[in-house]
């Protein structure tokens, strides 16, 4: 019973270690040929881009024109023994660098991969086959007629050179082919193994040449006519085992000879000391490696144990290196994955477009912002040449560039231009393109990173054209201002000439027509002031609707009978800061701007409401300002304007009209009251659809309102002493005169300091100053303050052909503060300085 008791132990032994030596000549099969796949590939990818060589193809097409030193100079780019072969099996080429392909070797023509193994100067060659095509090479292939082959014959080695030291042991390695033909084992030629080659994996036994017995295990080397096997000596495999079971039946035959004749004590002990031994067997062969017996005595059985210890242990090592490498092969394999899946977050989840391009323009790989940014599916997308996208007046800017950087004069540039979406509009974007390069520092491909800048595009347009606007103020602010001045002589003048005349005087007509002109003059400058927010305003506090309906009725009559008037005012909408009358002159403006753009008839539509403008809103329209607002629309079922025409029409003398139907000034007068009232106005208008204009108002802080100066109930003139502070002289020649013919004593001045001497030299009463704002050297202000520190009681009255910020405060008169705007007529300025005098200090 002992015997058959070992003998079923040593069976179970030897088919675990057979299976464990078998799972690791597979693994080591699978190793190598991985090793050598690379390897090999690596050759079969230089003999591709050399088969894809222009002069290699020119020279294979035709011989004799080909350039031979161009297509050597490739081919010794290999650094390998390599030949080219007509397709008719005529040597074209060859070439043999130093260490290359030995004088033994022979020179067949190519038939394909090939599968002999030759033996030359001790060492091992084969061979490769490429096919040289009129497009890209491609091998190995037997299709269509080639122009050439390529043909290389490389030393069979593997690196490092003591891989097989260190992988196998006692182990063979062999690389042969499967359809037949010599095997080698990297040293010599030796014979194939005894096993069916066809079979790509799994474990099996063959015979050596010697007549032993080996384990071993095949694995196809991808991407080539090779296979490798790994076989491992059964007698070195199981020479545990045996020596286990000489020794265990050695014990065996003690163990029966000494129970004859010990005690039962004795016989107990001992097969106590057997059954852990066997238990210890049996755990190993259910897979746990690490059962020991304990060696208690120094016996048979114990050099038993001992043995049986010895080969636990060697099994336990052969199974932690199993799983060691199958362990870094997985970390090895889960890197990879992982890096690609950080390559792809990184690409399709980037929040800006990236395009990978071919050298000659074609898309090779587009992420998803940028299929989305031009509106293509991504597989739709990769259809388009690049040329198709790019606006043609930039193609050659954007050629230039990708030239420059494949030569190396830069290695990136970055430019700002337009792509064709799917629809064919163009979307504005930041390009930054750089240029990838392989292992081998070769070209590959491009890398462009693609920005929207849409939004940053239209920002810049609004605040250039705001820029703008706020230039062209201030020159018509200064236009109108000089303008004032010669204005105020000529109705001056005028007014008095006709006051002078008879009523039938021939020359009274002339001067009525000068009269008019000059007050058209002063209308048209006014509207200059008026876009250059340079206007005085008299500031209430206003009930949009009530102004409204107050202009209601005059609406009407100015709009026509053919244009429905339709008003859509909100209850409830908070009141303004405003002037009353420039709100109007607004919204008659808009009025008759809609009316104009509905010949044939339509529908007007006024509407206020109160909003709230976020801040998105305030990024898209940079002149709004965050907060609640009153807002005024005023929309129009007419022609439309296109956008050429919006970005314009706040302009000063801008117009769509025919020559002498309009003055261009209607909506920049629009526009510089708005902003003057610290709203602004927005524009939106589609060709045959109509036009709308919003103009937002911001909510009054205070409640008070400035009061305008009832008419006087007393006569004009008087007997006053009035000191006048001019610089233009015609201006001061029509105040002194209008001034004197109503009774007041005149001194006059035409500087500041001239001003402060007449004061100083004057003995008598000086009753009003009336100074002109904007003077040299010292203007109406600085003269003002330095007359009251020598006449304290002195009033003054300014004059200005606009808002200087000496008196004014964005439009807003300084408190206490008496002016009278420029071009003003005797009338007026002797109403105004009877007011003050009259005025209780």
């Amino acid at each position: 019973m002992l015997g058959v008791f070992l003998w079923l132990a040593y069976r179970e032994v030897e088919r675990t270690v057979l299976q464990v030596a078998g799972d690791r000549a597979q693994t080591s099969a699978d190793q190598i040929s991985n090793l050598f796949a690379g390897q090999s590939a690596e050759r079969f990818r230089a003999m591709v881009r050399a088969a894809s060589d222009e002069s290699i193809r020119a020279f294979a097409q035709d011989p004799t024109t080909g350039d031979r030193a161009a297509a050597e100079r490739a081919l010794a780019a290999l650094r390998t023994s390599v030949e080219l072969w007509s397709a008719d099996g005529e040597l074209l080429l060859s070439v043999t660098p130093v260490g290359g392909l030995a004088a033994g070797v022979d020179r067949v023509a190519p038939k394909g991969w090939a599968t002999e193994i030759v033996r030359a100067d001790n060492r091992l060659f084969t061979q490769t086959v490429v096919e040289v095509t009129a497009g890209r090479g491609i091998a190995p292939a037997v299709s269509a007629r080639p122009l050439a082959y390529l043909v290389t014959r490389w030393l069979l080695t593997l690196t490092p050179p003591d891989l097989f030291e260190r992988l196998m042991g006692t182990g063979t390695v062999l690389l042969g082919a499967r359809s037949g033909g010599a095997w080698t084992n990297f040293k010599d030629l030796v014979q194939p193994p005894n096993v069916d080659v066809s079979q790509l994996r799994g474990v099996m036994e063959d015979w050596a040449a010697d007549g032993s017995r080996r384990i071993g295990a095949l694995s196809d080397v991808s991407g080539s006519p090779w296979t490798i096997w790994v076989g491992y000596p059964r007698a070195a495999i199981l020479q545990p085992a045996r020596e286990f079971l000489r020794r265990a039946t050695i014990a065996a035959l003690i163990f029966v000879a000494l129970a004859l004749i010990l005690s039962r004590l004795v016989t107990r002990r001992i097969t106590s000391r057997l059954i852990n031994l066997s238990r210890a067997a049996a755990a190993m062969a259910a897979g746990d490696y690490s059962q020991r017996v304990a060696i208690r005595r120094r016996d048979e059985i114990g050099q038993l144990g001992q043995d049986f210890n010895t080969m636990a242990a060697h099994v336990a090592a052969a199974q932690d290196d199993l799983e060691a490498q199958i362990t870094e092969r997985k970390q090895a394999v889960e890197a990879l994955m992982e890096s690609e899946r950080a390559y792809r977050s990184t690409f399709d989840e980037a929040p800006v477009g990236i395009a990978h391009t071919s050298l000659d323009g074609r898309l090779l790989r587009v992420n998803g912002r940028l299929s989305a940014l031009l509106e293509y599916a991504p597989s739709e997308l990769l259809a388009v040449e690049l040329a198709m996208l790019i606006h043609a007046d930039e193609l050659g800017e954007d050629s230039e560039g990708r030239r420059q950087v494949l030569a190396g004069t830069i290695e990136q540039f970055a430019r700002e231009g337009r792509l064709r979406t799917r629809t064919g509009t163009f979307v504005w974007v930041a390009m930054f393109v750089s240029l990838y390069r392989d292992s081998a520092g070769n070209p590959a491909y491009f890398i462009t990173i693609i920005t929207d800048i849409s939004e940053r595009r239209r920002l810049e347009i609004q605040l250039r054209q705001a820029h703008k606007m706020e230039a062209v103020g201030r020159l018509a602010g200064g236009v109108a201002h000089d303008f004032n001045n010669l204005l105020t002589a000529i109705l001056g003048f005028s007014f008095m000439l006709l006051e002078d005349l008879a009523a039938d005087d021939p020359n009274r007509s002339a001067i009525v027509e000068i009269q008019r002109a000059g007050e058209s003059a002063a209308t048209l400058t006014k509207q200059l002031l008026a876009f250059g927010r340079q206007q005085i305003l008299h500031l209430e506090v206003l009930d949009l609707n009530a102004v409204v309906r107050h202009i209601d009725a005059l609406l009407q009559r100015v709009i026509g009978e053919d244009i429905d008037l339709v008003l859509r005012l909100a209850a409830g909408v908070d009141p303004i800061s405003a002037d009353a009358g420039q709100i109007e002159q607004v919204i008659m403006n808009l009025v008759i701007n809609a009316r104009d753009a509905m010949p044939t008839g339509g529908m007007l539509t006024i509407e206020t409401a109160n909003v709230d403008l976020d801040r998105a809103h305030v990024a898209r329209h940079p002149a709004a300002r965050e907060g609640r607002h009153v807002m005024l629309a005023i929309t129009d079922t007419g022609v439309g304007m296109p956008s050429e025409v919006q970005a314009q029409i706040f302009e000063p003398f801008f117009t769509t009209k025919k020559r002498g139907e309009g003055t261009g000034l209607g909506l920049a007068t629009v526009y510089g009251i708005v902003k003057q009232s610290g709203g602004w106005i927005w524009v939106y208008s589609e060709i045959g659809q109509g036009t709308t204009f919003k103009v937002y108002f911001p909510l009054t802080s205070a409640p008070s309102r400035l009061q305008l100066p009832a008419e006087p109930a007393h006569p004009l003139g008087g007997h006053e002493t009035v000191l006048i502070a001019e610089d233009q002289a015609e201006v001061r020649l029509v105040a002194s005169t209008a001034l004197r013919r109503m009774g007041y004593g005149v001194l006059e001045a035409s500087s500041g300091e001239e001003a402060l001497a007449v004061v100083q030299g004057h003995a008598g009463a000086i009753d009003l100053l009336l100074t002109d704002v904007v003077m040299p050297a010292m203007n109406g202000r600085e003269l003002a303050e330095a007359v009251k520190s020598l006449r304290p009681g002195i009033r003054v009255l300014y004059a200005s052909g606009y808002t200087d910020h000496a008196i004014v405060r964005h439009g807003i008169l300084d408190a206490g503060v008496a002016f009278i705007q420029k071009p003003f007529t005797p009338s007026t300025l002797n109403t105004k300085v009877r007011e003050i005098l009259d005025a209780a200090l």
